[in-house]
């Protein structure tokens, strides 16, 4: 059995990468996201290289 949990209060949903102070609502689930910018204190965008193939 799976119970949906619509009453957001007391959750935190982030979206990685967004833009500073930015937030929407997701249409299709409901869920509010914010930008992750204000829970971490370090770190930032890096590009990450695609894995070298084995030969």
């Amino acid at each position: 059995m799976v119970h949906a949990q619509f009453d957001q209060s007391g959750f935190i949903s982030i979206d990685c990468g967004i833009t500073s102070g930015s937030e929407y609502t997701d249409n299709k689930t409901g869920i509010n996201y914010v930008s992750d910018a204000g829970f971490k204190d370090r770190g930032g965008p890096r590009k990450i290289l695609p894995r070298p193939e084995n030969k």
